[in-house]
């Protein structure tokens, strides 16, 4: 930034440029403002630069830009996210099972949850088992309808301490709906986590098709939350490279 020292002892006007007695570009890292509030979007109005401070609550409000407006705004966001990743796992290594453990997910705040998972299993001829919520006991019920190379069969798994989800193939593609009771009905009926999904797979060219509930113990009970999803092959390995994701829609 160079002195003009001639007539009048004025200086010029402060610029950044390639010119090193300029003062080379500016380098807007870690530049700090008083006047500044944390969270703030700086923006042009055309004339001067402006502040948009951030809002305070609600939390995940959009900065948006409104029809013919000459600057942003910070808005609701429109109902919010409805269909919300909650995890996802792929296997780097062959393994015996495949799962999955988040924060307790209210049945208040969900529609349901929403689980796929796919790959190829260590040994043909292999069907698999789901648990939810790390449920182990003789608790599920399930019906089934399947169809094998054209032939169908409609079966019952009660009293399971898993879902069973033949077909027997090599390689499978499935997809599960999760759903639990809200707080408010626990409050007056018995609640439990149900389900339903459907399962393909290669080798037999097979189809099946399930729905059931999980009975927890025979008791009066008060499932009204989600916080965990296993799947494991009956013999040898899911194959590097299984994977299996959990979504959550939002009802609130």
């Amino acid at each position: 930034m160079p002195f003009n020292g001639g007539g009048s002892g004025s200086l010029p006007n402060h610029q950044h440029s390639l010119v090193p007695l300029d003062g080379g570009p500016l380098d807007a890292a870690n530049v700090t403002n008083a006047s500044l509030n944390a969270g703030s979007v700086v923006f042009s109005d055309g004339v001067a630069l402006q502040e948009l401070i951030a809002p305070a609550v609600p939390a995940g409000e959009l900065l948006t830009f409104p029809a013919l407006a000459t600057s942003p705004s910070w808005v609701s966001a429109a109902g919010g996210t409805t269909y919300e990743e909650v995890d996802s796992i792929e296997l780097t290594i062959d393994a015996a099972t495949i799962g999955l453990t988040f924060p307790a997910i209210s049945a208040d705040t969900i529609a349901s949850l929403e689980v796929f998972y796919g790959g190829r299993l260590q040994n043909a001829g292999t069907d698999c088992s789901i648990r939810i919520n790390n449920q182990s006991g003789p608790d599920y019920n399930t019906q089934y309808n399947q169809v094998t190379a054209g032939v169908g069969s409609i079966f019952e798994n009660a009293a399971a301490t898993e879902i069973r989800t033949s077909p027997n193939c090599r390689q499978i593609y499935g997809h599960i709906s999760i759903q639990a009771g809200t707080t408010a009905q626990a409050t007056t009926y018995d609640t439990f986590v149900q389900y339903m999904g459907t399962q393909s797979g290669k080798d037999l060219n097979a189809v099946t098709n399930y729905a059931g509930y999980i009975n927890n113990g025979g008791m009066p009970t008060t499932a009204t939350n989600l916080t965990q999803f296993d799947i494991f092959p009956s013999g040898g390995n899911f194959r590097a490279g299984f994977w299996l994701t959990v979504y959550k829609i939002n009802r609130t």
